[in-house]
């Protein structure tokens, strides 16, 4: 369900259909995708009386493709920006936490 509130995509600024190194370490890995386009689905979601609730949040110390302090604290808090009812995960101290002041 992630991918499809908060989509992530890798990077080809060159147009050669390989992922860019962004970081430059010799090698292509999550950490180097950026957000996407965002879909309406939550909006969706909740327009057919449901919650919409994503998974699974690990901890990390960034959250791929989003340039935000905190990895899945910053993630959680996104999700919940985009008006995500819940989340499911490893840690649920960021998610808890990540709701404050929202």
């Amino acid at each position: 369900m992630k991918p499809y509130i908060l989509p992530i995509e890798q990077v080809d600024r060159d147009g050669d259909s390989k992922p860019d190194d962004l970081n430059g370490i010799g090698a292509t890995d999550e950490e180097e995708r950026i957000v996407g386009v965002l879909s309406g689905v939550v909006r969706d979601v909740h327009a057919a009386g449901l919650q919409a609730f994503t998974w699974t949040m690990r901890k990390r110390a960034h959250a791929p493709g989003l340039d935000l302090q905190g990895g899945s604290f910053g993630e959680c808090k996104a999700l919940y920006a985009l008006g995500v009812d819940g989340t499911f995960g490893d840690f649920p101290d960021a998610a808890v936490n990540s709701r404050e002041g929202l």
